[in-house]
């Protein structure tokens, strides 16, 4: 079994949910993306079967089949820097390209979910506004 590194919890810009992969291939980062559908219900395990079929197949294809289904990851390769391991390498590239979702109070009634990235800022998702009732 390939060692490979996963991240679940990022976001893009639009809400979307991904699944991100890595592992070490020839002395680089392989990094494989997968994103949600806004109309999906996200899947780890489908998720991790998409990727588990790319790492197997014997085609090297960059098109994935999988359940009837075709999937089409973002699949690239990036350095790792002297010193640095593969797996600080795949959290590093995960926290500096895509947002992580966190939930906000805005007042003492009301929060909100937010996409937020150090880099690439912060980004409010207007749907999830919710005003709590207090006791």
């Amino acid at each position: 079994m390939t060692e490979y590194y996963s991240n679940f919890k990022r976001y893009l810009p639009d809400g979307r949910r991904c699944a991100l992969f890595g592992r070490e291939l020839d002395g680089k980062l392989e990094i494989f993306e997968i994103f949600c559908s806004k109309h999906d219900q996200f899947s780890k395990d489908l998720a991790k079967s998409v990727y588990n079929n790319y790492v197997y197949s014997s085609s090297g294809n960059t098109i994935v089949y999988l359940k009837s289904k075709t999937y089409h990851p973002k699949i690239h390769n990036i350095e790792i820097k002297k010193g640095d391991t593969a797996k600080y390498t795949f959290k590093k590239y995960c926290e500096e390209n895509f947002y992580a979702k966190k939930t906000l109070e805005v007042t003492r009634n009301c929060i909100v979910d937010v996409l937020e990235n150090e880099n690439l800022g912060r980004i409010t998702l207007k749907s999830s506004l919710k005003l709590l009732k207090r006791v």
